[in-house]
C-alpha cells in the first residue's frame, strides 16, 4: 500500500506544493520546521489496507480508497488545490501510476468533507488553515504472477 501512496504523492508532486503521506511533517536540514501552506496530504481512507500492508507483494487484484487533503490558509486556496488535484489525478476516467510490479490506476470517486480546522492557528493571520478532503480509487493488479 504504502508503494500506491507513493505513487500519488509522485503525480501530486508536480504541481509544485509540499506532498505528504499520512503526517504532515516537515523537516528542513533533519531538523523539523514550520509547515509551507499550501501542501497536500496524503492518506489511506478507512477501510483501506494500512499502509504497511504487503499489497505489492499480493498476486491479486485490488481496489482502495485513498484521501488527499488538500490544505491552504483559506477555502479559497485549499479548494483551487483540490481541483488541481483532481485534475491531475483523473477527474474523467481513470490516469495510470507508477508503482512498482503494479498495473495500478487512480481516478477521482467523491467529495469527502471541507472545513476550517480551528486546532491549528497560522502565526502569520492568527487565523486557521481549510481543508477540502477527496477520494480517490485506486485499481491495481500485478504485472506478472
Amino acid at each position: 500500500m504504502l508503494a500506491h501512496l507513493q505513487a500519488v504523492k509522485a503525480a501530486l508532486e508536480p504541481l509544485g506544493r509540499d506532498v505528504y503521506i499520512i503526517d504532515a511533517v516537515r523537516y528542513v536540514n533533519g531538523a523539523e520546521a514550520p509547515l509551507v501552506y499550501p501542501y497536500y496530504l496524503v492518506w489511506p481512507s478507512l477501510g483501506a489496507p494500512g499502509p504497511d500492508t504487503a499489497l505489492c507483494e499480493t498476486n491479486e487484484h485490488t481496489s482502495f480508497l485513498v484521501g488527499v487533503t488538500s490544505v491552504g490558509v483559506n477555502p479559497d486556496q485549499a479548494g483551487v488545490l483540490a481541483r488541481n488535484a483532481m485534475r491531475t489525478l483523473g477527474p474523467r476516467g481513470p490516469i495510470p501510476l507508477v508503482v512498482p510490479d503494479r498495473a495500478a490506476s487512480i481516478r477521482w470517486e467523491r467529495f469527502a468533507s471541507a472545513d476550517v480546522d480551528r486546532d491549528v492557528t497560522l502565526p502569520s493571520s492568527s487565523r486557521h488553515p481549510a481543508f477540502q478532503a477527496d477520494q480517490y480509487r485506486i485499481e491495481s493488479v500485478p504485472t506478472s504472477t
